[in-house]
């Protein structure tokens, strides 16, 4: 029933007893007083009801936790599973775990010139850091970097870091050798690599070169070239 709005009753016309028609008038207010006071009392137990049906009625007796309610859906991309907190009232979805599909994709670049005259390693200046979603993932390592020297037969080694450990060892080794003496001679380097660093924690990927030969100069990104990084993780 719906709550019946508050009117006000015509005035008697002249032909009858204005005092009759006052009582009617008094008793019809009455009437609705009463069925508007039964509408509020019903809809307040309607939605007490409700609320002892989901949460209990505070002293222990009765009520579903939703914490643990879990919906599993299929769609072509794939499905997942839609939860509700029954804490915060909030729902949330999670896209289900799909075998060798490409979660994320991170890619980081740099011109910054880098020069060794030295047989030590020397960072490069790339980087990039990723966070595995899972231990099982796999992350596909992409390298695109520029790397020159000034001097014959001077040589380069590149290496590939994943932290502090070296993954790859010389992914260049001695290479870019030629060239003149006095010429900033640029060689262009790419290289794939497949990594499993089985965590969850962020994980650095980096680059070191060095002068294999420790004659003349040896440079990474010479001339302001720019070098790029793409990680990729694949689930599994």
């Amino acid at each position: 029933m719906a709550k019946i709005a508050q009117t006000r009753f015509p005035d008697p016309p002249e032909q009858y007893d204005p005092r009759a028609f006052s009582e009617l008038v008094r008793q019809l207010e009455q009437i609705v007083l009463q069925l508007n006071s039964s509408y509020q009392e019903d809809n307040k137990n309607e939605i007490l009801r409700r609320l002892n049906f989901l949460q209990g009625d505070g002293a222990g007796q009765g009520g579903i936790d939703l914490s643990d309610l879990s919906v599993s859906t299929g769609s072509a991309s794939g499905g997942g599973t839609l939860s509700y907190n029954n804490t915060t009232g909030a729902f949330s979805f999670a896209p289900a775990v799909t075998a060798n599909r490409i979660n994320q994709v991170i890619h980081a670049s740099t011109v910054t010139q880098v020069t060794s005259t030295t047989g030590s390693q020397v960072d490069t200046g790339l980087t990039a850091d990723i966070t595995p979603t899972a231990t099982s993932s796999k992350i596909i390592i992409t390298l695109a970097q520029i790397f020159g020297k000034n001097a014959n037969n001077t040589q380069i080694d590149a290496y590939l870091y994943r932290d502090s450990t070296t993954i790859v060892s010389e992914w260049l080794n001695d290479d870019i050798r030629t060239g003149d003496g006095t010429t900033l001679f640029p060689g262009h380097s790419g290289f794939v690599w497949y990594d499993h660093p089985n965590t969850t924690s962020s994980v650095t990927y980096k680059t070191t070169f060095r002068n294999a030969a420790a004659t003349g100069s040896v440079f990474a990104q010479g001339n302001n070239a720019r070098s790029s990084i793409l990680l990729m993780e694949v689930l599994q």
